[in-house]
């Protein structure tokens, strides 16, 4: 089964991130575990994708842990009827891993759909994790809509993910984590790019680029 998305080659954030479009070829998505880990690989690459522009309808979310002194941070994005294509091709990826997950495991778990929402009267929508490096510092990196990089901390992430905002991203699988009968994918923002809302058009897939300029350039389209 081929599905027909805009994905991306995730080679290192540093140096190159080669955007294409391209079918997906279910037979080359496959499931690894790694110790207690189980993770999503395509062609033996990250599985990573370029979002469509999205909408940001709560802000950032923080949850503290008892195991780290820093802030879980995340924030959720939906799609609008212009974009909504996006959103289809990842629940077409749900269904195809869910299935390739039981394959793996021998279990029957459900797959929660990255597009979600337990109240039926909103949009659906898929949680984003900022990363951190080993200091704590944000890994994610961040564009304001000029395409300037951004260099956020702790108290200065909600003044640019904000309520009502809109953003485009390189979002990368972290894990598919599982519990009982139940799994679902979790998802990193490795970029985010603020839209304005002048930028904002009815195109939701980009026409595919490649470039080998600073890292903004190498991952991100428009």
């Amino acid at each position: 089964m081929n599905l027909e998305i805009t994905f991306v080659i995730y080679q290192s954030i540093q140096t190159k991130m080669s955007t294409i479009n391209t079918p997906i070829n279910a037979e080359k998505l496959t499931i690894i575990k790694n110790k207690r880990t189980i993770n999503l690989r395509y062609d033996n690459k990250p599985l990573t994708f370029e979002t469509s522009d999205m909408f940001i309808p709560f802000g950032i979310n923080r949850y503290t842990n008892s195991w780290s002194a820093n802030d879980n941070i995340s924030f959720c994005c939906s799609c609008d009827d212009n974009t909504e294509e996006f959103k289809k091709t990842i629940d077409e990826l749900d269904a195809i891993v869910e299935k390739k997950l039981n394959d793996f495991t021998g279990e029957n778990f459900e797959l929660t759909r990255s597009f979600s929402n337990k109240n039926p009267a909103y949009k659906k929508y898929i949680k984003l994790n900022i990363t951190r490096d080993r200091e704590g510092d944000f890994s994610t990196y961040f564009y304001d809509s000029d395409k300037n990089n951004v260099v956020l901390d702790d108290s200065t992430i909600e003044e640019f993910i904000t309520k009502r905002g809109r953003c485009k991203c390189i979002i990368e699988c972290a894990k598919i984590w599982t519990r009982d009968n139940r799994a679902s994918i979790i998802w990193n923002a490795n970029i985010v790019k603020s839209i304005a809302e002048n930028e904002h058009t009815e195109k939701s897939e980009s026409e595919g680029n490649t470039c080998d300029a600073d890292v903004y350039n190498s991952c991100m389209i428009d």
